[in-house]
């Protein structure tokens, strides 16, 4: 089994990640050789979403974003029915492009 294994799926935390004593460092030590790494979607859309707040916010002083706090908070009075990915709209489409 351990020459069929290619690639990990893991979320992103140092205890998964970590590049020092994470799982999949220490799984990859454990096979001898380097993996594919499959991190998750959602995990690396909050790395990217907290990137781009920071750079145009500038980084915050707590662990927690406080915007991103309250939305967390609100999160389960939100309609998720009528949810489309803001890459769908045309206009925001062309600003990332």
């Amino acid at each position: 089994m351990q020459n069929s294994v290619k690639a990990l799926s893991f979320d992103i935390t140092a205890v998964s990640s970590g590049r020092l004593g994470g799982t999949c460092v220490l799984l990859e030590r454990l096979l001898g050789k380097k993996l594919f790494y499959l991190p998750c979607r959602h995990h690396i859309y909050e790395i990217i979403l907290r990137s781009v707040f920071e750079e145009k916010f500038n980084k915050p002083t707590a662990k927690d974003v406080p915007i991103f706090k309250r939305f967390q908070l609100s999160w389960k009075k939100k309609n998720k029915n009528g949810f489309s990915p803001g890459i769908s709209d045309k206009q925001i489409k062309e600003m990332i492009n």
